[in-house]
């Protein structure tokens, strides 16, 4: 996914190896394993990043004891033209989806390669796959409007994987 740009003012890359400020050691197979990647940027991209809810949060010190998971979002491949799916910078999903619809919580509403439509989890299960439709999306209470080809609309609660023809009234 990384194509190597950089914004602001990047160096030639052979002046960068040639200053000897770089220094590359082998870690050992146990560093190897635990090894993860790190974010670095501006104070004021910190900000920006803390506003928009950007940054990856692990909450193992924190007050709930367990992991905080980020919000999944879509990432498009430039090359592929293909979407895939990342909780905050860890791609979950590799770009295998021809276009995300939708994304709620940890499910994501997307069109497959051949044409058909479904809802996939975080790590690309399906956990419903429908045929053919123009749009999805997900509403409040546990439901998914479906947009077939000819322009009409169904519901489908995704608990009991029920559809209605008009849109059911959820009480909470």
């Amino acid at each position: 996914m990384f194509e190597g740009r950089m914004a602001g003012n990047a160096q030639p890359r052979t002046r960068m190896e040639n200053n000897g400020l770089s220094v590359s050691v082998p870690l050992p197979e146990d560093g190897r394993r635990n090894e993860e990647l790190e974010v670095v940027m501006t104070h004021n991209c910190l900000l920006d990043a803390v506003r928009n809810g950007d940054l990856v949060r692990l909450g193992e010190d924190g007050p709930a004891g367990g992991e905080q998971r980020t919000a999944l979002k879509a990432c498009r491949d430039r090359q592929s033209g293909l979407w895939g799916l990342r909780c905050g910078n860890k791609i979950t999903v590799l770009p295998q989806y021809r276009e995300v619809f939708d994304l709620c919580a940890d499910r994501a509403a997307v069109r497959f390669e051949d044409g058909r439509t479904g809802v996939v989890d975080d790590s690309g299960t399906p956990l419903m796959v429908t045929d053919r439709c123009r749009r999805l999306r997900f509403l409040k209470g546990e439901l998914l409007s479906v947009t077939k080809e000819d322009g009409s609309d169904y519901y489908t609660d995704l608990k009991t994987n029920r559809t209605y023809q008009e849109r059911p009234v959820v009480f909470s």
